[in-house]
């Protein structure tokens, strides 16, 4: 039943599939084409990203070419409208992110353009304006918030006979901005930093380019995890059970056991040698 079913599925996908290419190559007026992208993405791992200017631009400044394929990607945008696209149209308003400071982040660091002020917010450092302040205005809407913001704009508050505004910031803005420019402090500050030890950290996984590295890191984490958790490590140790084939090759195999916990887990059924397991004191 479950086999039938599948199959008419994929009948119905093909037949919707026939429809499309019979419309396009009956099609008498042609066909509106859109392309849609992020020209602020990075380049993509692999292949070409069609956004870039064109190898036949700068030749000279490359020392490898691109496949044919992304040359004539890249010509379908950056040629005239006979060999090309016919318009650009740019969409600025932000769907993604309702958050007006992120906003401004992004598009500043985008442009490489990081303001000095969002520097000091995303490193918890002091800041000539309210913590709620972005897009030009204090988001809490507090009139004195507003204010110190205004303030800060001046060309004077600039100056070095101004340079302690940013504790006359700290001491008069509200506690909503307080709150917000805790929230801002991105950058950690060191491997110390406490927000590792939150929960969506302690029980993250975590990616290696080496194993000796990964191992030695799992035990570390395993005993901070202990420690935070209020519980104690118990070591668990790999039982390895040699097959009859393994024994017909090689008899005197079980003598060799203390060995087979320093082998590779890809040699074991992806098994450590040794699992530390945390479990409840008492």
């Amino acid at each position: 039943m479950i086999m039938r079913r599948e199959r008419l599925e994929a009948h119905e996908q093909a037949a919707i599939k026939f429809k499309l290419l019979l419309f396009f190559l009956t099609c008498p007026h042609g066909l509106n084409v859109i392309c849609c992208g992020d020209m602020w993405q990075l380049d993509p791992p692999d292949g070409g990203f069609i956004g870039a200017i064109p190898a036949d631009y700068i030749k000279r400044a490359r020392k490898f070419m691109p496949a044919p394929s992304i040359s004539h990607g890249q010509s379908l945008f950056w040629s005239a409208r006979e060999t090309g696209f016919h318009g650009v149209t740019e969409l600025h308003q932000n769907e993604r992110c309702d958050d007006p400071w992120l906003q401004e982040v992004q598009e500043e660091i985008r442009a490489g353009e990081l303001s000095d002020g969002n520097y000091a917010f995303l490193h918890g450092e002091p800041t000539v304006f309210p913590g709620s302040w972005a897009k030009g205005r204090a988001q809490c809407g507090k009139s004195m918030c507003q204010m110190l913001g205004d303030v800060a704009l001046q060309p004077n508050t600039r100056t070095e006979e101004a340079a302690n505004y940013n504790d006359v910031v700290g001491r008069n803005e509200c506690d909503a901005c307080r709150a917000e420019r805790a929230s801002k402090e991105l950058v950690v500050n060191g491997p110390q930093d406490k927000r590792f030890q939150q929960e969506q950290f302690r029980k993250a996984p975590a990616v290696f380019a080496n194993n000796d590295i990964k191992y030695e890191t799992n035990k570390r984490r395993a005993r901070q995890f202990a420690d935070l958790e209020g519980k104690r490590i118990i070591h668990i140790i790999a039982k390895d059970v040699p097959s009859t084939e393994a024994l017909t090759q090689k008899p005197a195999l079980c003598t060799e056991k203390v060995k087979w916990l320093q082998r590779h887990d890809r040699e074991c059924g992806d098994l450590y040698g040794v699992l530390p397991l945390c479990v409840a004191s008492g």
